[in-house]
C-alpha cells in the first residue's frame, strides 16, 4: 500500500530517492524520510527531513497527546527513559501510572514487599 506516496520504482518511494541522489548514499536501515508540510506528494529536496525512525515516530504520534489512526498514543516512560506506544484509552484509566509494563512491574513488586507479601503473589 503506498499511503498516497508517490513511486517512481516501486522499490523505493520517489521521496526516498530524491535524497538519495541529493546526498549521493543511500537512506541507510532505521532512517526515513520525511515531508516537512506534511504532504506526500511534495517531493523537493527542500521539503524533504532524513531522521531516525523513532524521531520520525515521535513527531508523528503523541505530539499532541491525540491517538493516532489506529487509537495509539506515544508515552514516555519517566522511570526507564523508553517512549511506547499504548492504547489512548489506557491512558484514561484510573490505573494508569505512565510507567512501561516492565517499570510498572517492579514498582508493583517492590509495593508488595514492603506491605509483606510477595512481588505476583496472587490474592
Amino acid at each position: 500500500m503506498s499511503r498516497g506516496y508517490v513511486h517512481s520504482n516501486w522499490n523505493k518511494p520517489e521521496h526516498t530517492q530524491v535524497v538519495e541522489k541529493a546526498l549521493g548514499v543511500p537512506v541507510l536501515q532505521g532512517y526515513v524520510v520525511h515531508h516537512k508540510d506534511g504532504n506526500v506528494k511534495n517531493n523537493c529536496i527542500e521539503n524533504l527531513e532524513v531522521m531516525t525512525r523513532g524521531e520520525h515516530t515521535k513527531l508523528h504520534r503523541g505530539v499532541s497527546g491525540e491517538p493516532d489512526r489506529h487509537g495509539h498514543v506515544l508515552v514516555h516512560c519517566p522511570e526507564c527513559n523508553k517512549d511506547m506506544l499504548i492504547e489512548y484509552a489506557n491512558t484514561k484509566r484510573p490505573t494508569f501510572t505512565g510507567l512501561c509494563k516492565s517499570c510498572a512491574a517492579r514498582l508493583h513488586g517492590k509495593i508488595r514487599q514492603q506491605e509483606g507479601g510477595t512481588p505476583c503473589q496472587n490474592q
